[in-house]
């Protein structure tokens, strides 16, 4: 108990003419537990210092309310994958690697295939991506990442996020360009013309795994950013279609870079409002504030989350907003206003441009 009241001892020091509406009753627990008893009040104190304080909103972690962890990018860590990467934020850590397979047509498979799309329809050569599809990505959790996912089945979390990353992937962002994924060869009906005409023989098709090492709130953020990492690394070899075997050859050399059409990184905020006092009158709400990047214990805390994600030159190009209260008539009520959201929108610029100079090595 001592050990407590000496972490807290600049609250106990008020001289007799303080005004008693600024003390407040001390705790009865030690830190720790009392950040499992009554983890709203305990994260309050850190947000909002007594009054009077020329202390500074600081979070548990240490860490200003717009502050995010500070992230590390290792490329090519895996050496039987065509592409990896490890991206670490705080106490979250993960591997993303990308393996390209090939994927052939035979007797008349590509002329048909999902609502009438066909490879040579050059309109929309993009529409391949989804339609075959080109991409496959899958998220895992590492068994003791967290203390809640145990081995077993994947989670509704993984499947969450595994479907979240594969929208980014396929109707948001669409990072790749098919044309790096065709292997083209001479159509049969060119004959000996010199008009030559080339057809799409085979696609590569990237396998995109990512594993939670450890997960300290945030999945999302680092594991979008390790994907886009490991794509900017991969590196496919070159392939050819060869007409005599009717089958594709890959060079065991030489190698073609994967290259990375649209630049996105995601941010996430949590909404965390102070609780109402006893006194509060119907239509008050509490102190609102923004969490960037929130650890495991405040995404537990925080009642409303915000997903913002931006693409290359810091535009939006999608926005997630869940969760907040149940008012007084069964309605639900945003904690977070336009003018919260607009704040959320400028931090998660700023993230952008820390995620695009550290993967793509930008010197300042």
């Amino acid at each position: 108990m001592g050990e407590f009241f000496g972490c807290y001892a600049h609250q106990t020091k008020h001289s007799v003419n303080d005004d008693h509406r600024s003390r407040r009753p001390q705790p009865l627990f030690p830190p720790a537990t009392y950040q499992k008893v009554d983890p709203s009040s305990y994260l309050l104190r850190h947000l909002q210092p007594p009054m009077g304080s020329s202390q500074f909103p600081i979070r548990p972690s240490g860490r200003s309310p717009h502050e995010f962890r500070t992230p590390t990018v290792h490329t090519s860590s895996l050496s039987h994958a065509h592409g990896s990467a490890v991206v670490r934020t705080g106490d979250t850590a993960v591997v993303c690697g990308v393996r390209g397979e090939i994927l052939t047509f035979k007797g008349g498979e590509k002329k048909v295939i999902r609502s009438g799309f066909s490879p040579e329809d050059h309109g929309d050569r993009q529409a391949a991506l989804k339609s075959y599809p080109l991409i496959v990505s899958n998220l895992e959790l590492n068994t003791g990442c967290a203390a809640q996912y145990h081995p077993g089945p994947p989670s509704d979390f993984a499947q969450a996020t595994t479907q979240r990353i594969k929208s980014l992937l396929l109707d948001v962002l669409c990072p790749v360009d098919v044309a790096d994924l065709e292997i083209r060869g001479l159509a049969v009906n060119s004959g000996d013309s010199a008009d030559h005409h080339y057809e799409v023989k085979a696609y590569w098709v990237l396998y995109v795994d990512t594993l939670m090492i450890s997960l300290d709130g945030n999945a999302f953020d680092p594991a979008w950013a390790a994907i886009m990492a490991a794509l900017a690394d991969t590196k496919l070899p070159v392939a050819r279609w060869d007409p005599d075997t009717a089958r594709v050859v890959c060079d065991p050399v030489e190698r073609k870079t994967l290259r990375i059409k649209s630049w996105g990184y995601s941010s996430s905020f949590g909404i965390f409002t102070a609780p109402l006092e006893e006194d509060a009158g119907e239509g008050e709400g509490g102190k609102t504030w923004i969490l960037a990047d929130p650890d495991d214990f405040e995404e537990r805390v925080c009642e409303e989350r915000i997903l913002v994600v931006m693409r290359d030159g810091k535009r939006i190009a999608k926005i997630e907003k869940g969760g907040g209260k149940v008012g007084g008539l069964g309605i639900g009520v945003a904690l977070a206003g336009v003018k919260k959201l607009k704040e959320c929108i400028e931090l998660a610029g700023d993230r952008w441009k820390e995620w695009d100079d550290l993967i793509n090595r930008k010197e300042d």
